[in-house]
Order: C-alpha cells, then structure tokens, then sequence
C-alpha cells in the first residue's frame, strides 16, 4: 500500500480546484466519453511537462513521464457550502452534487505519480486538469471497491473517499484532520461526517467558496 504525508494546508490546492502545483487546461475539440478525454489528456500532460516543472508535477524523470498510465479513475462529487448549513440529518448522499468530473491517477513503474481531471461540458469531455501528485496518492491509498468516489468540501477545504456500502454512504478522510477531529484512513458514516462539518459551515461568510 502506498504510504503518504499531508498536511491540511497543503491539499488546499492542487488538480481539483487548480492551485499549487496542478494547472488547467482544456481540450479544443471534446471527446465523446471521459476515458478518450482522459487518453487525449495524458498527451497533452506529455506536452506540458517541461525540465523545470517534471518534479512539481509528480514525477521523478522525463523518463518517467513518457511511461505514465491511467489508472482506474474516481467521479467527483461535491458538497456545497450552502446545502451543508442547511443539513437537518437527512441522508448524507442528499449533499453530494455530481460535478462531472473524473479524476484518473497516473502510475508509472508501479506507483501513483501524478494526476489528470476531465470534466464534461457541451458537447463531450475535456481534459481540464493536471497534477497534484500528494492528492492523487491519497485517493488511490484510501479508496477500495471499484466505484468509491471523491467527496470535496471546498469551503472547508476538506477531501474524503467515498464509499457506498449496504446502502449508507461512508467518508474516509485523506489527512488528518485537527479542526475537525478526523483520522486519515477512519471511514465515517457520512451523516456523522456533516454534522461535524456543519457547525465550521455556519461559522463562515457566504462569500467563502461554495
């Protein structure tokens, strides 16, 4: 199993929002499924990877970027900032919004190096964003069946695994977390999850990002 250190403050950027190390791009031409957009994704990634910039995207060589592969990708969902406040202990899946997105480590010489996102828009799918190896390395660690899924809370800058098991929803935060108690790896029933969430949620100003 691969071993990763995060910090909260460090997966506050990265490929799913578009900050640190991760950039943005979009395809000219949409794809008509998200693994075509993923596929045209990697050469373009392939494109982008320079000598000054391989190592903060997550690979260790230029060598090492001409063998990256797409691993099994991960949906994403989203909670909003305003759903949550409004959380009255109903079922957690009724937070999620599917944000369209697919998220697809990228491995090379049996690791997880790096990552790319397509989203889906108009007419097909387009690959939007790169790298952020640290997060790509914490969803592969914790995630399990095929089907767990990424969760994000953006206002709170929170991300989880996303399980459906017997019919409940579990959270597996990727880091641990001190401000909200959270030990990474520790699935959580997801009405558990929100409560907690929610009472950071009311604090914050309705211009925090949603």
């Amino acid at each position: 199993m691969l071993f990763v250190v995060l910090t909260a403050s460090s997966c506050q950027g990265g490929v799913l929002n578009g900050t640190q190390h991760g950039q943005e791009m979009s395809q000219a031409k949409p794809s008509a499924t998200a693994q075509e957009a993923a596929q045209a994704g990697l050469v373009t990634l392939r494109q982008l990877i320079t000598e000054q910039n391989y190592r903060g995207m997550g690979f260790s060589s230029l060598d090492e970027v001409k063998e990256a592969a797409l691993d099994r990708p991960m949906e994403i969902y989203i909670v909003r900032l305003d759903a949550l406040k409004k959380y009255r202990r109903q079922s957690g899946a009724d937070l999620l919004t599917d944000e369209h997105k697919m998220f697809y480590p990228l491995t090379a010489r049996q690791r997880v190096v790096s990552s790319l996102a397509v989203t889906q828009y108009g007419g097909g799918w387009g690959a939007t964003d790169f790298g952020s190896a640290a997060l790509a390395r914490a969803f592969s660690q914790y995630r399990g069946e095929e089907g767990d899924f990424i969760v994000r809370v953006p206002a709170l800058k929170t991300y989880f695994v996303g399980h459906r098991r017997d019919g409940g929803l579990l959270l597996t935060p990727i880091i641990d977390d001190a401000r909200f108690e959270f030990r990474a790896g520790k699935a959580m029933p997801a009405e558990q999850v929100f409560v907690v969430l929610q009472r950071a949620a009311v604090t914050l100003n309705t211009d925090a990002p949603n």
